[in-house]
């Protein structure tokens, strides 16, 4: 039986910051076992995709042992707008200022800022790639966002459980956007189009 926290191959791809060929590879090999659902579809549970990156790290663990202790851990300040008509009207300067007042206040100085223009519905945002890459590496202490829908539209809860994984807190520092749920809804779909 199929459960929520199964994500299809190509966003546990994305999670692990591999191809879709790449966890094909590893199931041939016997590295990760999916579920399959009734049509024949791969699934992945977190606890799958976590002993992959356990094992497919392995070799890399011993020369990044030294540079990881050595290093402090950054907070990453994301913001996302779902079009450029919303770039251009300022929203995403508005978020990352916001967002960088709350550091100030907070006395957080070592800040990684990544920006996306694109709808919450799409998992390939750049952005949000080089957010889980970072998160996976170890470098990361805390994301901070504005609303909790910058980083998806849906699915906010498999993010945050990945994030945990790795001993990383998301922070949402406002509590309701200016606009309906809709309306966002709305322009994140036209902005597939």
């Amino acid at each position: 039986m199929l459960c929520l926290n199964m994500f299809p191959i190509r966003v546990a791809a994305s999670l692990c910051g591999v191809c879709t060929k790449t966890l094909r590879r590893w199931e041939k090999k016997g590295r990760i076992k999916p579920k399959r659902t009734s049509g024949g579809h791969r699934r992945y549970t977190l606890s799958d995709l976590i002993n992959a990156e356990l094992i497919s790290n392995h070799l890399k663990q011993e020369t990044n042992e030294k540079s990881k202790q050595t290093m402090e851990k950054s907070t990453i300040i994301y913001a996302r707008v779902s079009s450029h008509k919303q770039k251009k009207r300022g929203d995403l300067q508005r978020q990352q200022e916001c967002l960088e007042i709350y550091c100030k206040n907070h006395n957080i100085t070592r800040i990684i800022k990544i920006a996306d223009v694109g709808s919450g519905l799409n998992t390939k945002r750049r952005g949000l790639k080089k957010l889980f890459q970072l998160v996976r590496k170890g470098n990361v202490a805390q994301i901070l966002i504005s609303f909790k829908d910058r980083l998806t539209r849906f699915g906010f809860n498999y993010i945050k459980s990945y994030c945990n994984l790795f001993g990383v807190e998301i922070t949402a520092v406002k509590s309701k956007p200016n606009k309906s749920v809709q309306e966002e809804l709305v322009e994140d779909m036209m902005s597939l189009i």
